[in-house]
């Protein structure tokens, strides 16, 4: 029976594992959509010709010149990009950071539970140790 707890408490961590890079993950993500966002606001405070300099990830970035202060390019998915008004993109980068807040807050309520799960089990293990 202890070895069967053993297996458990391991596969309990490689989940945890799983839980917290999929907790990075989302993290570097809401970062992207907040760096879009700022770079939003840039263009909306720009005017038409004004130089900026766009992110192109990695922390690397480049100078370009606002053609529009109006319109942008949004990805929707599936590699299909529409044509959004700033307000609207803006709005659509909201919503979708909201959704992974949720996304990463399911997250960490599993991976606490899975915690607890672990502590249950650990303190099992420890009673049978003593005996």
């Amino acid at each position: 029976m202890q070895q069967n707890d053993m297996y458990l408490l391991q596969e309990y961590q490689e989940q945890m594992d799983t839980l917290y890079r999929q907790v990075q993950l989302l993290d570097e993500f809401i970062g992207e959509c907040q760096q879009a966002q700022n770079a939003l606001e840039d263009i909306a405070e720009g005017a038409e010709g004004e130089q900026m300099l766009v992110p192109l990830g990695g922390n690397v970035f480049m100078r370009a010149a606002i053609a529009d202060t109006e319109k942008v390019l949004t990805g929707v998915g599936s590699d299909v990009v529409v044509e959004k008004s700033v307000s609207t993109a803006s709005d659509f980068l909201e919503k979708r950071m909201e959704e992974l807040r949720q996304r990463e807050e399911k997250l960490i309520e599993a991976s606490q539970d899975i915690r607890a799960r672990v502590q249950e089990l650990q303190q099992r293990l420890q009673g049978r140790g003593s005996d």
